[in-house]
C-alpha cells in the first residue's frame, strides 16, 4: 500500500480524526438517551427530544471557538451561561426540595 501523508491541518480547522471522535461520541449520546425513553419505564423521550432541539438551537446561536471556524464567545454569551447554569442548579435544588430526588 502507497501511504500519503495528510495534508497540514489548517489553523482554525478541528482535525478529521476528532471531528469524527466527537461526531461519533454526540451520536452515542443522542442514539443512547433516545433508546432509554424506549426500553425504561419512566423516561420521557418528549424531554429528551426536547433536550436535542434546545441544544441544536442553542449551539447555533451561541458562538462557536474560533479554533471551528466561530467567532468565539463576547460578553453576552458568557453572561446568558451563567443564567442558564444558575437556572440548572436552582431548577435541581427545587427538585430535590419537592422530593423528586426519592423515586
Amino acid at each position: 500500500p502507497v501511504h500519503h501523508p495528510e495534508a497540514p491541518a489548517r489553523e482554525h480547522t478541528l482535525a478529521v480524526g476528532r471531528a469524527r471522535a466527537m461526531g461519533a461520541a454526540l451520536l452515542y449520546l443522542v442514539a443512547g438517551g433516545l433508546v432509554s425513553g424506549f426500553t425504561r419505564d419512566g423516561t420521557d423521550n418528549v424531554a429528551h427530544a426536547a433536550g436535542l432541539g434546545a441544544g441544536v438551537i442553542a449551539g447555533l446561536l451561541l458562538g462557536i471557538t474560533p479554533r471551528l471556524g466561530g467567532r468565539g464567545s463576547d460578553f453576552v454569551t458568557r453572561a446568558l451561561a451563567i443564567v442558564a447554569v444558575l437556572a440548572l442548579l436552582a431548577s435541581l435544588g427545587l427538585a430535590v426540595r419537592s422530593g423528586l430526588s426519592r423515586g
